[in-house]
């Protein structure tokens, strides 16, 4: 699937979005109707309600402000798995209750695909929630969230209404006071339509006597407080910051203390890159991406079948990858799923070339390093990142979906001019 981060913003554009409205105020984006058709389906979400396997919290009912308890809708089989039970679900949605769920990002590829795309313009992870209704149902409070949202209208419509907010950048434990009785802004969010509501905005929406599905992509912008946190958190590196504070001495001593306290707080604030370097940790300890390419991504030595096949960084922020910033003498320090992987020079800069080469092929890779080392030892260090979970590999993408989302997942066939890469690799 092929995603086009101009296409979601239209009529927009994407640096208009992150320079005018991010964090700012909200914003309604109407387009055509097919617009979001390729990332999810009924078909899908008929596929993961009885094959996913998925149980209460993340697969769950909401009658307006309720989030209604398991045991009405879902039962353990004999085997003690989770179930959907069918009757009893319908019966629910009938009534007007919303069918969620979470982590969407994680069952279904063009949704992992379009988070991803968004991700690289906003530079922090993205999650996705499914949400579908087909009654008008109980009426629902206003509310709000401590993350930023982007919703996206896949078919039917929703009626909503945003409300300012009552106390300005709101975080987790926040109580802001109730929003006023008139709204800022009502409308209907129809098919191809995307809404953008601010984190501590207000919301209240409504849904119409019709199927109604959308996907609601959440994020959270650093502030000011992961800012002191990472500040506390490299102010541990300094002694005198670890040192007691003298309580039971006199003020003199305790004033001094607080005084080299300061400075040692202002020197760690004045450090360059305090921003940059803030960014760049939240997306080095972010959650990485899982792919499976069974059964070649498991062999020995993993190399993908065909030289044609895309190079794809499990990496969740690859234009992140910077030899600079983890060398040592001889080797590579990539941050990955909580540890560091040691990389030798040569495998460092393979793993550099694919994060910073959009849609490389094996065949590709190879012809960039023809010049810098032989061709064995570029198949064994990519067979290296393969085995560590750093890179996989896609087979070539065919044809586009409707509304320019590219939904074909599937492996081309091979073709007879095509080499085989157990052959083209010798």
């Amino acid at each position: 699937m092929t995603i086009d981060l101009k296409q979601i913003f239209q009529p927009g554009s994407v640096d208009t979005f992150l320079r005018r409205v991010l964090g700012r105020h909200a914003l309604l984006l109407e387009g055509a109707a097919d617009r979001f058709r390729g990332v999810i389906s009924w078909q899908t979400v008929n596929h993961l309600a009885a094959y996913g396997g998925l149980t209460f919290p993340r697969f769950r009912l909401v009658q307006g402000d309720q989030i209604l308890d398991e045991s009405l809708y879902i039962r353990r089989d004999q085997r003690g798995y989770p179930q959907p039970l069918v009757g009893e679900t319908h019966a629910l949605l009938r009534a007007g209750a919303i069918l969620a769920i979470d982590g969407l990002e994680l069952l279904h590829e063009p949704v992992a695909e379009l988070c991803q795309a968004v991700e690289a313009a906003l530079l922090v992870p993205v999650a996705a929630e499914l949400y579908a209704c087909w009654q008008e149902g109980a009426a629902r409070n206003p509310q709000w969230d401590d993350h930023e949202t982007l919703l996206i209208q896949v078919e039917g419509r929703k009626s909503w209404q945003l409300f300012e907010p009552t106390f300005n950048y709101a975080v987790g434990g926040s109580a802001p006071a109730p929003p006023g009785a008139e709204p800022n802004w009502s409308g209907t969010l129809g098919p191809g339509g995307l809404l953008y509501i601010p984190r501590g905005w207000w919301y209240q929406d409504k849904a119409f006597a019709e199927p109604s599905l959308y996907v609601a992509l959440t994020f959270r912008n650093p502030t000011g407080i992961d800012m002191m946190a990472r500040l506390l958190g490299k102010a541990q590196e300094r002694e005198l910051m670890r040192k007691d504070v003298p309580r039971f001495q006199n003020a003199e001593v305790q004033s001094s203390f607080l005084t080299l306290a300061q400075q040692e707080l202002v020197s760690l604030a004045n450090a360059p890159g305090l921003v940059r370097d803030l960014v760049r940790e939240l997306q080095e300890t972010s959650d990485p991406r899982a792919e499976f390419h069974f059964p070649w991504s498991a062999a020995a030595n993993p190399l993908p079948p065909y030289d044609d096949w895309r190079l794809v960084p499990l990496l969740r922020f690859p234009a992140a990858f910077s030899m600079a910033w983890r060398v040592t003498t001889e080797q590579v320090l990539v941050p990955h799923n909580g540890t560091a992987v040691k990389l030798d020079w040569e495998a460092g800069s393979i793993l550099e070339v694919i994060c910073g080469s959009s849609g490389a092929t094996v065949r590709g890779l190879l012809d960039i390093c023809a010049d810098r080392m032989p061709r064995d030892r570029v198949l064994d260090h990519l067979s290296e990142l393969f085995r560590a979970g750093l890179v996989t590999s896609r087979p070539p993408a065919e044809g586009a979906g409707a509304g320019g989302f590219d939904t074909a997942l599937a492996a081309a066939p091979p073709r007879q001019d095509q080499p085989a890469a157990a052959r083209a690799y010798g």
